[in-house]
């Protein structure tokens, strides 16, 4: 998993923690750990990967703003396994029809 892209993902979540962050000047390095978990179908099968792994960036400041200017990803865990049923019946949606937009619509 952690070679290569599954096909298209039918949902996922990302969590990034533990940012280790060192500034030299106008330069910096940091580490952040990630999960990620993404579902996806392949060969008619329904599918979810979960992969543990860090960022680890180099960042410079240009005209007073912080940018990543490289970042490497490196893969610790991954798994691989079939979904054998659907679980949860209020899915989150990587479009305007995901449930946030209606709750952020101040404009109602």
């Amino acid at each position: 998993m952690c070679r290569g892209q599954p096909p298209r993902q039918t949902g996922h979540s990302q969590q990034i923690t533990n940012i280790l962050i060192r500034i030299d000047g106008d330069h910096a390095a940091s580490e952040a750990y990630v999960t990620a978990t993404l579902r996806f179908e392949q060969d008619g099968v329904r599918r979810q990967a979960t992969v543990l792994g860090r960022h680890l960036d180099r960042w410079s400041c240009r005209a007073g703003r912080w940018a990543v200017d490289h970042r490497h990803f490196v893969c610790d865990l991954d798994e691989v396994h079939d979904l054998a049923e659907e679980r949860l019946r209020s899915w989150g949606h990587r479009d305007r029809d995901d449930p946030s937009y209606a709750l952020f619509a101040f404009d109602r």
